[in-house]
């Protein structure tokens, strides 16, 4: 087994690693792993003259028709998509970390490039809108656990962000791809193309790769589970007539199989169910363990949504709160240790910038969850004297995550408009970490079994 892995270099002795344009012929390995931005970068590095790429051969990569030792391209774009094609045509398998498709403009011969141009497209679709959505999100569920690419999924779900997914709902998409990965909201974010003996994987982007000894386990991991997926395009579809040769005692066997079949279906959607169920209602408990910008802030981001702030969802973008005619920035800071001034500084320097351009004065919001790894009952001094000096001293709401967390309660157990609304006050009206007369009061550690109160859902079959 032969892996190629473009953009994301892997340590294994079986893996190698190289640029989009200096791999050698993507028909030579088994299974080949591409993150498409190393290919929008490099792609946009030989547009622009800004760093120089070769090919494998030591030909100079140039934005011009091929002339003598240069390669055009446009020339070479294309032939990455015949070497694709050839791969997938001896049962080769292709995986791509999906993410919204880029137009590459200028490409001499080739006005059509973009950053799947290498990829065979299966008839009357595209690997664009509107059949490759932008999107973004945190939490990808495996609904095939018998794909092959299931344990990768399962095993690093912490560092998945998925960036795009299929609208499976446009009539062109049906019988053409297999999900076997969703949102935690039902997004196709991994989806199977079959290429006759080929296939073709669209994963969930990730937002970066571990380091150390994880990395190792990562690089083995996705060995494995591309090898497995290369020998399982290897084996052909037994042809229909098969069935018809008996063998002595196959029928109650086959029977046995059939039954135990539906059996794993039907539970495995109710265990599907019953986990998207739980996860709804449990979510909110990330707010006191997790930290980082793809770990603490989206759960952050969610509790205001659920308190009936508008707040925009890509982490990449600072966060905003909007209610009730007012407004405020967000900034949230997680850490093993007591949180210092960090989120202070950022978020100081977002309201002064932004004071300069509108004029207007708006409210600052930090949420800190600090000493993360500990007991709710050892968390005194979560966060430093100076970071709540600072708060006062500017006017900002400085939440713990225990209290972001009361207020969710708050806001699951009464989730009319008015309730609402007067928790929005107590945000917009707290100066430091002093609360106001009628915040809901901190959890309890006993409590957070039961946190949060929210309406039980419907029971799983």
């Amino acid at each position: 087994m032969r892996l190629l892995v473009v953009g994301m270099p892997l340590p294994n002795q079986r893996i190698d690693n190289y640029s989009f344009f200096s791999a050698p012929s993507f028909f030579d390995y088994d299974a080949v792993l591409i993150d498409p931005a190393a290919m929008v970068q490099a792609t946009k590095e030989v547009l622009s003259g800004a760093v120089a790429h070769a090919t494998a051969a030591d030909e100079p990569v140039v934005n011009a028709p091929t002339e003598g030792l240069n390669v055009g391209l446009g020339d070479l774009l294309r032939r990455r998509r015949d070497e694709t094609e050839r791969l997938l045509a001896r049962g080769g398998t292709v995986a791509v970390f999906a993410r919204p498709n880029q137009t590459f403009r200028f490409v001499a011969g080739f006005p059509a490039a973009d950053q799947y141009c290498w990829l065979p497209v299966p008839p009357e679709m595209a690997f664009a809108e509107p059949y490759l959505v932008p999107s973004f999100g945190t939490q990808v569920v495996v609904t095939d656990s018998a794909s092959p690419l299931a344990p990768f999924v399962n095993g690093f779900q912490s560092w998945f962000h998925y960036r795009a997914y299929f609208a499976e709902h446009l009539a062109s998409f049906a019988g053409k791809g297999h999900i076997f990965a969703r949102s935690v909201g039902g997004a196709a974010v991994g989806v199977r193309f079959g290429y006759g003996r080929g296939q073709l994987f669209f994963l969930p982007a990730m937002y970066s790769t571990p380091e150390g000894e994880p990395r190792f386990s990562l690089a083995q991991t996705l060995l494995g589970c591309l090898t497995q997926a290369v020998h399982a395009a290897s084996e052909e579809q037994a042809p229909e007539w098969i069935g018809s040769v008996r063998l002595p005692g196959i029928e109650p066997l086959e029977l046995a199989v059939d039954q135990a079949r539906t059996r794993l279906d039907e539970a495995t959607e109710r265990y599907d169910e019953a986990e998207t169920k739980l996860d709804q209602v449990a979510r909110f408990r990330r707010l006191i363990w997790q930290e980082g910008r793809y770990g603490l802030e989206p759960i952050v981001r969610e509790a205001f949504r659920t308190l009936g702030f508008k707040v925009n969802l890509d982490v990449d973008v600072p966060a905003v709160l909007d209610a009730d005619g007012r407004t405020a920035f967000l900034e949230a800071e997680g850490s093993d240790e007591p949180v210092v001034e960090w989120p202070y500084f950022r978020l100081q320097k977002r309201l002064e910038k932004d004071l300069i351009e509108t004029r207007e004065v708006k409210k600052g919001v930090i949420v800190v969850n600090g000493l993360r790894r500990s007991p709710l009952a050892d968390r005194a001094g979560s966060y430093s004297d100076a970071l709540r000096i600072a708060c006062e001293n500017y006017r900002y709401a400085l939440l713990s995550s225990e209290n972001l967390l009361s207020l969710v309660r708050e806001a699951e157990r009464n989730p009319d408009e008015d309730s609402l609304r007067r928790l929005r006050g107590l945000v917009f009206d707290m100066v430091g970490d002093q609360v106001a007369e009628g915040f809901p009061r901190e959890l309890a550690p006993t409590e957070m079994a039961e946190m949060p109160p929210a309406p039980a859902p419907d029971a799983v079959p």
